[in-house]
């Protein structure tokens, strides 16, 4: 019980487990390992871990904190680019997708607001992602963790 506590304290004292953006300015990137599957070498390096273990863009840049959010990036890729890419590695690992539009939350993919609105759950947690255009070459990627 003793050891517990000791984690506990150290934890607290360390300002606990880091869920947010990485520290190093605007062009840094993100600061997780990258995600491996069946606990061997990561083959795939196109993401990243980000908060609350949701797979991150590698070339997700400008990691910023929002209130009420958990993280915001910009990444150097079109919006559709980005979605399609990021929902196949979410359903290839179980992740399950249901994306909210003007008739309510279901599973097709479609657009709200010039964006998708994804709720996702995994095994381990559920998201609140959005992927919205930024410019004409660029996206912007919100999470939230549930």
């Amino acid at each position: 019980m003793s050891r517990l506590i000791a984690v506990a304290m150290m934890l607290v004292a360390c300002g606990g487990p880091k869920r947010h953006a990485p520290e190093g300015g605007e062009n840094s990137m993100p600061s997780g390992s990258f995600f491996t599957d069946k606990g061997g070498p990561a083959s795939d390096r196109r993401f990243r871990e980000g908060p609350g273990g949701f797979p991150l863009p590698a070339d997700a840049l400008g990691c910023k904190d929002l209130p009420n959010k958990d993280l915001i990036c910009k990444i150097a890729r079109k919006r559709d680019t980005v979605h399609d890419e990021l929902a196949t590695y979410l359903k290839e690992r179980g992740f399950v997708i249901m994306y909210e539009g003007s008739a309510g939350i279901g599973p097709g993919k479609s657009e709200l607001a010039g964006g998708y609105r994804m709720h996702i759950d995994s095994p381990k947690s559920k998201y609140l992602v959005s992927v919205t255009t930024d410019t004409e070459k660029s996206t912007l990627l919100t999470i939230t963790v549930k």
